[in-house]
């Protein structure tokens, strides 16, 4: 696999923002740093094909997505860091899916019953709403 800095040839372009930017959902969803020995980008591609989400999102966000929602967002997250940067969906394109998952997120968590916690998609990372 094409670690980081090769995969961006130093070139900084709009492009090469979208991989940063699928490297910091990975570090959001993960809960790992990307600069470890093994790179971010192959630990996460190495559960690619698991149909449980619980072993790429981090411990702290369980229960706090729907497996639908999170499998989309890694969807997302998998083209953006594209070793191609010629096949990364444009920044707007990223900005679109998320909000589309996010509302879909809402949509799905909104029939839980009154008082049952409720979070919505990446905000478990910094709190939970009761």
């Amino acid at each position: 696999m094409i670690r980081m800095k090769e995969a961006m040839n130093l070139n900084f372009s709009i492009q090469s923002d979208v991989y940063s930017f699928g490297v910091f959902l990975l570090e959001l969803i993960s809960g790992r740093k990307a600069v470890s020995d093994q790179c971010i980008i192959q630990w996460a591609q190495s559960f690619q094909e698991s149909s449980d989400i619980s072993v790429i999102a981090d411990s702290r966000m369980a229960g706090g997505f729907t497996s639908q929602s999170m499998k989309e967002l890694l969807s997302l997250t998998a083209r953006c860091v594209n070793p191609t940067s010629e096949q990364r969906p444009s920044m707007s394109s990223v900005e679109a899916e998320i909000q589309r998952i996010r509302e879909q997120e809402i949509s799905l968590t909104a029939v839980m019953a009154e008082g049952t916690p409720t979070v919505t998609l990446g905000s478990q990372l910094f709190r939970t709403s009761r």
